[in-house]
């Protein structure tokens, strides 16, 4: 241990392995780790706000996002950020809650949850007077472990640049609005191959022409989620001009998408001990 802590000590900042590599690209990271999910009453930006906190780990790097259960929050209604008093605030409230309630099943379901025994806590969390009683029910149904569960997730882009940044950076979806960015790894015949058909979707086809459950329309490849912006360039770079080169993945592929893959005894693929 002394000739570790006196060797650490050389450390200089030109070393290679302090730079982080593979850590997740735009569109499907395959075999990724849901490595936080919880419930909490001091979460949010200013730590007392009550939350759920998801993470999704590729590699070296957490993605982490959360679901803001706060009562009152605001919430954009006719386009616009209102309060509780504005006209259409309660359909406003309604739909976003049933988002980060999706939000939750997918997580769940991800990390293999079964389907009937997710329908069956949230019919007991639809019993609870209290939205976050309800909420914390479904989220105590992940099973210890979880983080050992392989996961593919779909990573976009900020919607637009933060203060102080100079670009928009990849981020974990916290809604469903462009689609399933989800489940539990499914195992390819070969590996995965982004096939984009320019303008039109974007889909992930493996050596078999089987199509993997996570795709994306036009309208999200329209969307500012789908390319990177910069200052410099606030177009960024279109998704269709930076994806053609990935449509040469096999045009055959079946229209069913495949389904997550069984948990085996292959070390590689099967869970982390």
């Amino acid at each position: 241990m002394a000739t570790e802590k006196k060797n650490l000590f050389l450390t200089k900042e030109t070393d290679k392995d302090l730079t982080s590599s593979l850590s997740g690209v735009f569109g499907l990271n395959h075999k990724a780790h849901v490595t936080t999910f919880e419930f909490t009453d001091k979460g949010g930006k200013d730590k007392n706000q009550p939350t759920i906190n998801l993470g999704v780990t590729i590699e070296d790097r957490e993605y982490k996002a959360w679901l803001d259960l706060t009562e009152g929050r605001k919430l954009f209604v006719k386009s616009e950020l209102a309060g509780p008093d504005a006209d259409g605030y309660e359909d406003s409230l309604y739909r976003d809650l049933k988002q980060k309630i999706a939000v939750v099943r997918s997580f769940l379901l991800a990390v293999k949850v079964p389907m009937n025994t997710v329908d069956a806590v949230c019919a007991t969390a639809a019993s609870e007077d209290d939205i976050i009683e309800g909420f914390k029910i479904i989220v105590n149904a992940a099973p210890d472990g979880f983080h050992k569960k392989y996961v593919d997730v779909f990573l976009e882009y900020q919607n637009k640049i933060r203060q102080g940044q100079k670009s928009t950076f990849l981020e974990l979806p916290t809604n469903l609005n462009n689609g399933m960015f989800i489940c539990a790894a499914v195992k390819p015949e070969g590996e995965w191959k982004e096939n984009l058909v320019e303008g039109t979707s974007l889909t992930y086809v493996d050596d078999k022409g089987n199509v993997h459950p996570i795709t994306k329309s036009k309208t999200f490849l329209a969307s500012k989620k789908a390319s990177q912006q910069t200052e410099e360039d606030t177009k960024g770079v279109s998704r269709q001009t930076r994806g053609a080169s990935a449509s040469t993945a096999k045009s055959t592929a079946s229209t069913k998408p495949s389904a997550p893959a069984e948990e085996t005894e292959d070390e590689d693929w099967g869970d982390e001990d």
